[in-house]
């Protein structure tokens, strides 16, 4: 069964106890990860990926990105995705700081994509990152998160 995970810089979900929880999930895994989501019913009822997501799974709608893990290459990152939609925009989403995940500071980079693979240069210093993929229709789908160690 496809799931939909979404989540931000939450307090309640810090990030890498939530990508423990996506990993634990049999079947289709689909991310939506916003740095500085507020956590409330509100926030957590607003992303238009929700419904384009019910949408694909029992109607016709278009599919959301799906973005496989980032793998380090030297100084550049890059992760496979799939998507039935054209990527106008990417990002890596990046954070030099430790400590906890609420306090980190994040930033983003640009990344580009070429049909099958996003890529970007991996800042240095980074402990964390991770994708976000901007589709046509203005749906965002994230890779999971990379702990740099």
């Amino acid at each position: 069964m496809p799931t939909l995970w979404i989540n931000g810089q939450d307090a309640h979900f810090p990030l890498d106890s939530f990508m423990k929880s996506c990993a634990d999930v049999r079947g289709s895994r689909f991310l939506r990860l916003q740095i500085g989501m507020a956590h409330s019913h509100q926030a957590g009822w607003a992303p238009e990926e929700i419904y384009r997501f019910a949408d694909s799974i029992v109607g016709n709608g278009v599919r959301l990105a799906m973005v496989a893990a980032p793998v380090g290459e030297g100084d550049e990152i890059c992760a496979g995705y799939q998507s039935e939609a054209e990527i106008v925009r990417a990002e890596l989403c990046y954070t030099r700081d430790g400590g906890e995940w609420l306090q980190r500071e994040w930033k983003s980079s640009e990344a580009l994509c070429d049909g099958v693979q996003v890529r970007a240069d991996l800042p240095a210093g980074t402990v964390a990152c991770f994708f976000n993929l901007i589709d046509a229709a203005g749906g965002l789908s994230s890779s999971p998160l990379d702990i740099i160690n």
